[in-house]
């Protein structure tokens, strides 16, 4: 009777040589999409290692994405998380609740991601939204 092969001790996906271990994806950051798609996931409360795995990314990138709202919130206003409808209405891409102001609603958006203390009482730099530059 033929002997069997020996069993490999290496985890599929934790190993080197594996395919999402080796893929370009898995180490870069992300893009814009899935920032959004990844605080959207945060607002569900949804873990960090529950959003990479979504993602197909490290979850010392997702990490690392939130703790760049807790460090510095302002950074909020880089994402296009608002839309504005009609003239001084500005909705959540989130959860569609609009607010009067650009920073109400910068505010309102903070809040989904961070406890509503910090989202309220943090300072935001609005001037990155006069420069044009996205």
């Amino acid at each position: 009777m033929p002997s069997k092969p020996p069993a490999s001790k290496k985890l599929p996906g934790k190993d080197f040589g594996s395919p999402i271990a080796d893929s370009p994806a898995w180490h870069t950051s992300l893009t814009i999409d899935e920032k959004m798609l990844a605080l959207r996931l945060m607002t569900l409360l949804w873990s960090q290692a529950r959003i990479a795995k979504k993602l197909h990314r490290d979850r010392r990138i997702i990490s690392s994405f939130r703790d760049t709202f807790v460090d510095n919130p302002s950074l909020i206003v880089r994402l296009p998380v608002l839309y504005q409808q009609g003239r001084k209405s500005y909705v959540c891409k989130i959860c569609g609740i609009s607010r009067d102001t650009l920073e109400a609603g910068y505010r309102h958006v903070l809040s989904h991601i961070l406890p509503i203390e910090i989202a309220r009482d943090s300072p935001l730099d609005l001037s990155y939204l006069d420069t044009g530059t996205l």
